[in-house]
């Protein structure tokens, strides 16, 4: 099978792809050339329209909206190309090669569960490098990057690597990694899905490695929304495996206690039932403050 031995061969040489640059451009090489080459089944398309159709409308809206303000039209190019364009029609294309049955699942869940491993193989590095220089971070760039302007924000973004780079959690400075990834947040969504990939993988010992790679890809991206689903995804696994009606009177009863006891907490803490909400999101923002007051930065320019 040509496709999968492809995507096979695309994680295995993924450190290599992240080094040279060209992580990006084949992954959207491998995937659309899968989809129209090898996709025939109507069921795969028909389960990835939806996610294709939200990417066409991304599209159409980032269009409309740079043509009406009278930008040239070679950035509507540039924005077809950015993540909340490229990354649905993506999604969508990966979910009917999925649903094809063209790639054997065991053969690419062990693939995949590479990159866990190359992640923590890579960090044995960069730790003691990050904790030996005095750099506040480690961004270089790859060869392709070097052959592009670099005033291109995408040269950096897509064709540079961001090695590590410190921020605060809880009150420690800490080097935060990314590896293979375009940034940090991206690494630690990458290690939640790898954690659900290896979670199908039939032999133990296999398993249990290829998850605790991927928690450890969540912990070293120091993603806070990461992390907490990581948390979230692991109880909601172990409730799974209670009956069905006891899984749904704890749920029941779960989700109202704690309504209840953030509803009453909130209004004798300060005085209205919904502060609390407020209190716990500027608690989430000051794990890491150094990132939410670069975020605010982004947003104010």
């Amino acid at each position: 099978m040509t496709a999968e031995r492809l995507f096979v061969a695309y994680f295995t040489a993924l450190p290599l792809l992240w080094v040279i640059g060209l992580v990006l451009p084949l992954s959207v090489l491998l995937v659309f050339g899968t989809l129209v080459l090898s996709v025939r089944e109507p069921r795969a398309w028909s389960l990835a329209w939806p996610w294709l159709l939200v990417g066409a409308c991304q599209l159409f809206a980032s269009t409309a909206n740079l043509l009406a303000a009278g930008q040239p039209p070679i950035l509507v190019l540039r924005h077809a190309l950015a993540s909340y364009v490229l990354g649905w029609l993506m999604l969508g294309a990966c979910i009917a090669i999925g649903a094809s049955g063209v790639l054997r699942p065991q053969r690419l869940l062990r693939a995949t569960a590479r990159v866990g491993f190359y992640c923590v193989a890579l960090a044995l590095v960069l730790y003691p490098l990050a904790m030996a220089q005095g750099w506040q971070y480690l961004h270089v760039l790859t060869p392709i990057g070097r052959l592009l302007p670099v005033s291109l924000p995408s040269t950096s973004f897509y064709f540079g690597m961001l090695l590590y780079n410190w921020e605060e959690l809880f009150g420690v400075m800490l080097p935060r990694l990314s590896l293979l990834f375009p940034w940090t947040t991206a690494m630690g969504f990458g290690g939640l899905c790898l954690v659900f990939v290896v979670a199908n993988e039939a032999n133990a010992w296999r398993r249990r490695l290829g998850m605790a790679s991927g928690a450890f890809m969540v912990l070293a991206s120091m993603s806070r929304l990461a992390g907490l689903l990581l948390i979230v995804a692991v109880v909601l696994r172990r409730c799974l495996d209670l009956a069905r009606p006891l899984q749904l009177l704890l749920g029941a009863l779960g989700a109202a206690a704690a309504v209840a006891a953030a509803g009453l907490g909130s209004t004798i803490a300060y005085g209205t039932p919904t502060a609390v909400f407020q209190v716990v999101s500027d608690h989430f923002d000051n794990l890491r403050p150094s990132a939410t007051r670069s975020r605010d930065l982004v947003y104010e320019t």
